[in-house]
């Protein structure tokens, strides 16, 4: 899970987007929609997560199960076929996997393995879709951004780097340097 940005950066992408609609894309339900938008102004990142899960555990799904459960069935199950000719010993039938004996199954299979991929496609396309829009828009969100935003985020950043555990560390690191220095000199 992404965290959510600072709540002044999440409401200015969302002064942002309401100001420059022009730079949305077209709605679309499953690649284009409302979720875009808002995972777009809390963490700056443009796609669906709800989308994007049921596409990947339907595609493993889809292609895992089917698919292989009948592929070993069709290539392990034998069947009794009728032998061709006539046998001294009366037998009338020989052995044969399913897939010998029935080969419209493999075309089936075929056709379901593919059909497992087309979502998996989409999803392909839809990443680098967001991308490139994600990648658009952050340029023009950090094009207009004011800059006492900018520089209020900034600012809490590097100060946040400087704590007072961070001035006790510092403090500690000269003392401990002091030391060092003094017995080296005495």
């Amino acid at each position: 899970a992404t965290p959510s940005d600072d709540p002044r950066l999440v409401l200015a992408r969302a002064r942002f987007l309401l100001c420059n609609t022009s730079l949305l894309p077209a709605y679309h339900a499953l690649s284009c929609n409302s979720e875009c938008l808002s995972v777009f102004c809390s963490t700056g990142h443009f796609f669906t997560l709800q989308v994007s899960s049921i596409i990947n555990t339907n595609n493993i799904i889809q292609a895992s199960g089917p698919v292989i459960t009948g592929g070993i069935v069709a290539t392990t199950t034998t069947i009794a076929i009728p032998a061709a000719g006539i046998s001294a010993a009366g037998v009338t039938t020989a052995a044969a996997s399913l897939i010998v004996a029935q080969p419209w199954i493999l075309p089936v299979l075929t056709i379901k393995g593919v059909a497992a991929l087309v979502p998996y496609q989409m999803l392909k396309r839809w990443k680098h879709k967001w991308r490139i829009i994600e990648t658009e828009l952050n340029r023009a969100f950090w094009e207009q951004c004011d800059s006492t935003i900018i520089e209020e985020l900034c600012l809490e950043k590097v100060q946040a780097c400087y704590t007072e555990d961070h001035y006790d560390q510092l403090r500690q690191d000269e003392d401990e340097t002091d030391n060092d220095t003094a017995l080296y000199f005495n």
